[in-house]
């Protein structure tokens, strides 16, 4: 009877310490889980305050593109009329550079969209987020308004 109760102690003891070991290493577990999301949402904070800046200074820049274009048309608006001139003689040379030389990642998202790929799949595809594909879409139909084109 003594043997029983000793195994039976051994077993118990067994138990509890595989218990212990087990609810210890899911605390661990699950702290380290808590420590790696809390060090995603840092970067992902990050990396949205980095890409809001970075719509933000590709938005001002299709903004003066634009500016600069609406001022040009009532010199004919087209090449050779003089718009071109006024525009260079109203800018500086960096202005003229940086408007006479799209942006590439901007030129990318308009050309796959003249293809008729959705701002979603464009942005897949360019490392983009969708709200920044959309803005430079959206700006670009704001800048052909006046044409009979519709957005694609």
């Amino acid at each position: 009877m003594q043997e029983v109760a000793v195994l039976f102690g051994a077993a118990v003891a067994g138990y509890v310490g595989g218990w212990l070991a087990w609810h210890k290493t899911r605390r661990r577990n699950e702290q380290e889980l808590k420590e790696a999301v809390a060090a995603l949402l840092s970067e992902l904070t990050l990396a949205a305050a980095q890409a809001t800046e970075r719509v933000s200074r590709e938005r001002a820049k299709l903004e003066e593109l634009l500016a600069a274009a609406s001022g040009a048309a009532p010199n004919g608006g087209a090449p050779g009329a003089g718009g071109e001139r006024a525009a260079a003689a109203a800018t500086s040379p960096k202005e003229v550079e940086e408007q006479s030389l799209p942006d590439p990642v901007q030129a990318k998202v308009l050309a796959l969209a003249a293809r008729g790929r959705e701002p979603v799949a464009i942005a897949q595809e360019l490392g983009l987020g969708r709200g920044e594909v959309e803005l430079i879409l959206n700006l670009k139909t704001l800048g052909s308004s006046g044409s009979s084109k519709t957005p694609a």
